[in-house]
């Protein structure tokens, strides 16, 4: 893996805010000087794990969450099997956007109203 530079930053910056951007478009804004040069920092980026996906942002209000709600989680027991069922559980959650760990808190992120 090699160390990402100027150009490598920009490009993960414009995905980042526009994920859907063509490579043309990706090409003139950060000033390329050659299409192909922006396709092989890309693919490169991609390759090496720099970027982990893309998805879309979507409307939480016109789905009907009108209302996001952190959760702090305790467990009785902080052992890995206990870490490691506790994640299978809140993966197979569907009103779970997004669990954090951390020493202090386990936070999770849920629409209120849905069951986890």
């Amino acid at each position: 893996m090699h160390e990402i530079d100027k150009i490598d930053r920009r490009i993960l910056n414009i995905l980042q805010a526009d994920g859907r951007i063509t490579n043309l478009e990706l090409a003139d804004r950060i000033g390329a000087f050659s299409h192909g040069n922006q396709r092989a920092g890309l693919r490169r980026l991609l390759k090496e794990g720099y970027v982990s996906g893309f998805g879309a942002r979507l409307d939480p209000h016109k789905l009907g969450f009108g209302l996001l709600v952190f959760i702090e989680v305790m467990l009785d027991k902080t052992t890995p099997e206990v870490f490691d069922k506790f994640a299978i559980v809140v993966k197979q959650a569907p009103s779970v956007l997004n669990a954090i760990w951390s020493p202090a808190a386990s936070i999770i992120s849920s629409r209120p109203g849905s069951r986890t």
